[in-house]
């Protein structure tokens, strides 16, 4: 199963067909193009394996194509955002940012990579979109050139860089468990990636590891299926390969001992927040936070007692995070 071709293979012979055509077309700008009649090709999945495996093309109104049919054949009106003029000075400026996203990314692991990308999105961009353009929030433009994006085109940039570098991946759309502390049970429609780094696939969601609380988070970097799914409802109407492993910066905590040891490294590496993601078998997260100051202190690190902000409990994803600030 090729993770940056689900869509593609989710598709039908017919719909398959169509699909070579018309990233043809929409590569070449094409504004009219004559597709093979097939009378069970469904549109809707054909342009949406488009739109998640293409983010290139940010300058195409995708979901705005127009297809006429007869008995031959259909007749593809295709609409463009920009004129060619327009798409190339685009293009320049993405490409420029690309590249400064993607230094010190040669002679490093896949996973070293992924986590540059992943962290200089994180840092330099914005969630939100632009009123009077909210279109270009939700492809890889917003990201690129305006700084300012929502998951999808958060999830399409990412999806273009880590193919720049030769990494496996694709745009996941599902729905977020939202709330206070997700007791509510509510969802949101949302997106994410799916990538295969090192011959495993792991699931994480750059956006919302965003600066929410001021500091770069991995909380959602790297993660199996299982547990993204405590706070993400995976799609059921595409095939999705196995996702059983977990990669991530953020250490699992099974005692007492490795949460020391986990803030006692972060203090010494002088880090904004130490992450942790604590065992179910341990303890509930909002429980860390009661005997934490009496565990830090039994191991002599009142200096690093004397460093800590706040707290933060990620009760569904049971992450656990300590701000730290230094004199």
């Amino acid at each position: 199963m090729r993770v940056d071709h689900l869509y593609y293979d989710g598709l039908g012979d017919q719909e398959k067909a169509a699909y070579d055509i018309l990233v043809r077309a929409f590569s070449t700008r094409q504004s009219i193009v004559n597709v093979p009649y097939k009378r069970d090709a469904d549109l809707n999945s054909l342009i949406r394996a488009i739109k998640y495996e293409h983010p290139e093309f940010y300058y195409a109104d995708l979901y705005a194509t127009v297809v006429y049919r007869n008995a031959l054949f259909e007749e593809y009106h295709l609409v463009y955002r920009y004129s060619e003029e327009e798409t190339r000075e685009k293009d320049r400026k993405i490409e420029s940012a690309v590249q400064s996203i993607l230094r010190d990314t040669e002679h490093v692991s896949e996973y070293r990579r992924e986590m540059i990308i992943h962290d200089r999105i994180v840092r330099n961009v914005t969630y939100g979109e632009q009123e009077d353009a909210v279109y270009k929030a939700h492809t890889m433009e917003g990201v690129f050139l305006d700084r300012l994006s929502v998951c999808e085109g958060i999830s399409m940039a990412f999806k273009y860089l880590c193919g720049k570098v030769g990494i496996p991946c694709t745009v996941i759309v599902g729905d977020l468990l939202i709330g206070a502390r997700y007791q509510q049970k509510k969802y949101n429609g949302h997106a994410w990636n799916l990538a295969e780094i090192e011959g495993h696939t792991y699931y994480l969601d750059v956006t919302n590891d965003n600066y929410r609380y001021g500091y770069l988070s991995h909380t959602y970097f790297n993660l199996s299926e299982q547990l993204i799914s405590t706070t993400h409802r995976l799609p059921t109407d595409i095939r999705l390969p196995p996702c059983d492993y977990v990669y991530t910066p953020c250490p699992l905590i099974n005692n007492w001992d490795d949460i020391v040891k986990a803030m006692k490294a972060g203090y010494e590496k002088k880090q904004a927040a130490v992450e942790m993601r604590i065992s179910r078998r341990f303890l509930r997260v909002h429980e860390v936070q009661e005997q934490l100051n009496q565990h830090l202190a039994d191991a002599s690190l009142v200096k690093l007692l004397k460093c800590i902000k706040s707290y933060i409990s990620e009760e569904k994803a049971h992450v656990f995070t300590v701000l730290l600030e230094y004199p």
